[in-house]
């Protein structure tokens, strides 16, 4: 049985959450005393992960479509990423990319064909016991509103202002590769609502999840926003 081994190269750095009191609003401007808070909630290690979740229709429960950012979690997540290289972050670290009062929404791609890991992953890395036999480019990102018929979704969706593409390389011990796109889409932050949710377009249905039935099969898959604990 071949072992396949995920790499992935990411040309965005993906960002985490802070993690705070549940009832806090979203954060429209990184103020110094703001920067300030967000580097000690990241040195804490309170970094939500952001995570954009599908329902998978079963009750083996929900499947990660995509993760988001706020700058609050960016900030938050460079000083955890920093504490845990032994550095210490401070506000002069923080970039303007990073409080930029911008959205970014983080989707990979897919691979039919693959089990989940036999183990966890490290790095970055996983091995897949079965093979994938095809790769699902991520071909583009939207928000909508979360309800609403399809043609009043279209009508008011929010397109990313900019996007830069995310490459995963599957590979197996003898060499043979699969080579995927994903995406990182930038939006306004005024886009971040509960009221809206988040579409992952593919070049193809890619399957999410595996079980008895062969698990769940999108090729528009949506998520909404939960704005708990987000900053």
């Amino acid at each position: 049985m071949r072992k396949w081994l995920v790499i992935v190269t990411i040309t965005l750095a993906v960002a985490g959450a802070s993690k705070v009191l549940y009832g806090q609003r979203v954060v429209n401007e990184m103020t110094p005393p703001i920067i300030a808070e967000a580097i000690k909630a990241g040195e804490k290690g309170d970094v939500p992960d952001g995570v954009l979740t599908k329902s998978s229709g079963w009750s083996w429960g929900s499947i990660h479509i995509a993760t988001f950012s706020t700058p609050y979690m960016r900030v938050a997540m460079a000083a955890r990423q920093a504490k845990k290289a032994y550095r210490k972050f401070t506000p002069a670290d923080v970039t303007p990319e990073m409080i930029a009062p911008e959205l970014h929404v983080y989707a990979w791609p897919q691979v039919n064909g693959a089990d989940k890991p036999s183990r966890d992953p490290v790095g970055g890395n996983a091995i897949y016991d079965r093979a994938p036999v095809g790769g699902v480019n991520v071909t583009a990102i939207v928000i909508t509103p979360r309800k609403g018929k399809d043609e009043e979704k279209m009508a008011a969706a929010i397109h990313p202002g900019r996007f830069e593409e995310m490459t995963t390389l599957w590979q197996n011990l003898f060499g043979a590769e699969i080579r995927t796109l994903g995406m990182v889409a930038v939006f306004p932050r005024s886009a971040l609502s509960e009221d809206n949710e988040v579409h992952i377009i593919y070049d193809k249905p890619a399957t999410m999840g595996t079980n008895a039935l062969g698990g769940t099969h999108c090729e528009d898959c949506s998520a909404g926003f939960s704005l708990k604990k987000v900053r």
